[in-house]
């Protein structure tokens, strides 16, 4: 069996459905929104710290080519034809040449002037190779195996930039921009390089805050060279760091989510066009969405009181409109259990569907009072023909059954004299044939007195006939006349049930 709900219940469901659809919808697509600005602020606002960082950093590299550019190209330089040789063991032990002397001078004047050059340095193509600062110690070195050489030397007309590396002397990240040095002829002869220190470029990146919790990550060519978060992480390969950071290199560009140590964060990937390096803006989920979160409770907060409010409303409402149709159902189930006063009316309140249905109750009411006046007024008379029909039933009785006696008595007499009659003639009729032999003078005689005995005969049961036929009768009426009692008791009776039924309304 279903679940029934009254028609208030239904009225107030209604109410707080009305305010709580709309709203929650509103407060839904809001909170969506909210978090979708959420997402577009933080990957604006990660975006354009990046750039900034990218282009300082890009000035700073623009610079430092621009510097490297035309050292290679002076006398100082594209003059010398050989320098220190530290390819072997004993080169720390060698003299240091005069030629390469004046190049480590000038090299400690360019220094001097550019704090972030940290390492400037030449390697020809016989192997000879010259650096500031200059080391004593350095032995079993060959500058044509570096990457910075080889790179040069691929292409002798740029300028070209090497991979950052991690120089454990200094405990520093180095970026190296080298140019091929040219002789007279336009040929090749060795590499000029500059080497930067990326630690102040690291220390900025460092220090940049997304929010409360965010900071951004530098990745050249898949390896770390800066994460504010673990500086275990530099110069490793990102995607050999676990599953997230492996997510995160596996991103070219755009915005992306990872779990770092059970933490949810947003992630703003983004590639820089002129130096090809990949910054990662970081920043917990949590606080990305907090404005939608605490919209979302605010949200919330509005629906209940809104549903609330209104099922107060409602309750409120929902009686006035009820409060009729439950005066008819009260008065419909007092009716049904017999126990109603069809005397009181409902009273009709305003104009409404209510007040109208309240008054045609109270015609309702009216029609049934006449009805059950009819009803007691016609109990009655049907009483008292009961009563009448009883009585002539019982006369019809009494007659029929004197009639009844009656006819049985005389037919009683009837059958007794046409017996004796009968009898008188058989015995006749056989004396007669005893002595018809001897008298035949009285056959014709004889013959005429059994005719008249045949025919009285027949007269006799004719009248036998007759008398059963009226005995019949009169049972057929003494029937009748019982059955007409049976049905005056019926009569009677159904107008006592009929009577009381009719009492039990109060009319």
């Amino acid at each position: 069996m279903g679940v029934t709900m009254k028609i208030k219940n239904k009225l107030i469901l209604a109410f707080v459905l009305v305010a709580f659809i709309p709203v929650s919808l509103v407060g839904g697509i809001s909170v969506l929104n909210i978090r979708s600005e959420a997402v577009d602020q933080f990957l604006d606002g990660s975006t354009r710290e990046i750039r900034q960082i990218d282009g300082n950093m890009r000035q700073f590299f623009d610079g430092t080519l621009q510097n490297v550019d035309q050292m290679a190209k002076d006398p100082v330089y594209t003059s010398v034809t050989s320098l220190k040789d530290y390819t072997g063991a004993d080169a720390a032990s060698q003299p240091m040449p005069e030629a390469a002397q004046r190049v480590i001078d000038a090299f400690a004047r360019y220094g001097t002037t550019h704090p972030a050059a940290a390492i400037l340095s030449i390697g020809l193509e016989d192997g000879s190779y010259a650096k500031w600062p200059d080391d004593p110690q350095l032995a079993k070195y060959a500058p044509r195996t570096r990457p910075w050489y080889k790179a040069a030397m691929t292409s002798p007309d740029k300028t070209v930039r090497t991979a950052a590396y991690y120089y454990d002397k200094d405990d520093v990240a180095l970026v190296g921009t080298a140019r091929a040095l040219l002789d007279a002829a336009g040929k090749a002869k060795g590499v000029f390089v500059v080497s930067v220190s990326l630690k102040n470029l690291t220390e900025l990146v460092k220090s940049i805050r997304l929010g409360d919790s965010g900071y951004v990550m530098l990745i050249e060519d898949g390896t770390v060279l800066v994460d504010p978060r673990n500086a275990g992480h530099s110069f490793k390969q990102l995607k050999d760091l676990g599953a997230p950071y492996a997510a995160l290199a596996a991103t070219e560009q755009g915005a992306t989510e990872v779990v770092i140590d059970g933490v949810r964060y947003m992630a703003n990937v983004w590639t820089s066009p002129g130096l090809g390096w990949r910054f990662v803006g970081l920043i917990e989920y949590d606080e990305v969405m907090a404005a939608a979160t605490r919209m979302t409770y605010v949200t919330a907060v509005i629906v209940v009181l809104l549903a609330l409010i209104f099922a107060g409303v409602a309750a409120a409402f929902s009686r006035v409109i009820v409060k009729p149709i439950g005066q008819v159902s009260t008065g419909l189930q007092s009716i049904a259990e017999g126990e109603g006063d069809l005397r009181r009316d409902l009273q009709v309140q305003g104009k409404d569907e209510t007040a109208e249905l309240a008054g045609w109750f109270n015609k309702f009411l009216a029609a049934i009072r006449q009805l059950i006046q009819r009803i007691g007024a016609a109990s009655t008379n049907l009483h008292e023909a009961s009563r009448s029909n009883s009585e002539m039933a019982g006369n019809m009785n009494e007659a029929a059954g004197r009639q009844r006696e009656a006819v049985e008595l005389k037919m009683e007499s009837c059958l007794d004299l046409s017996r004796a009659s009968v009898s008188s003639i058989e015995n006749a009729r056989d004396s007669f044939e005893g002595i018809q032999l001897s008298v035949n003078e009285i056959r014709d005689q004889n013959l005429q007195i059994s005719a008249a005995a045949e025919e009285q005969h027949s007269v006799a049961e004719e009248i036998n006939r007759h008398i059963q036929q009226i005995y019949d009768e009169a049972r057929l009426v003494e029937g009748l006349a019982s059955s007409a009692q049976a049905d005056s008791g019926r009569l009677a009776q159904l107008s006592d049930e009929l009577n009381g039924l009719v009492g039990r309304f109060k009319s």
